[in-house]
């Protein structure tokens, strides 16, 4: 006979002398585990604020920014363009049918520019300054033109 048993061995006292050596888990040791696997990974999502899954609101943003970008890089071209054709002049009223079609741009905040006491206001009419907003998802570019 052994000297020492495992807590979990069985002798059997037959002429077999078989032993018995569970290998698993009972069912309370896989739901005490699975507790704390899932209080652990509560605890990581509250100290992150979800962090994880809202990473992709950054790209989102980041990428939105620089398709603004292009897009008034391509608007100052275009009033550049103007301005070698004229000898340096530009009308306004053209560049601003030349860009109404253009992607992003936000007619609402898009016009003629008035200032009054450091302020500045759309107007209707034509001024000197002419202000362009291009707006995509929560991003907003805005430059103003000058004639």
């Amino acid at each position: 006979m052994p000297s020492k048993l495992h807590p979990k061995q069985a002798l059997s006292l037959s002429s077999e002398k078989t032993i018995f050596c569970p290998k698993g888990f009972s069912l309370i040791e896989i739901i005490v585990g699975l507790m704390m696997i899932s209080v652990m990974a509560a605890m990581i999502f509250h100290a992150t604020g979800g962090g994880l899954w809202q990473s992709a609101q950054g790209v989102t943003a980041c990428r939105e920014f620089f398709e603004l970008q292009g897009q008034m890089e391509k608007i100052t071209r275009i009033y550049k363009q103007r301005l070698a054709a004229n000898n340096g002049t530009i009308n306004l009223s053209d560049f601003q049918s030349d860009i109404a079609g253009e992607d992003y741009v936000n007619a609402a905040q898009t016009g003629y520019l008035s200032e009054s006491g450091g302020n500045f206001t759309l107007t209707p009419g034509t001024t000197n300054l002419f202000l362009v907003t291009l707006v995509h998802g929560d991003q907003r570019c805005v430059s103003i033109f000058s004639q």
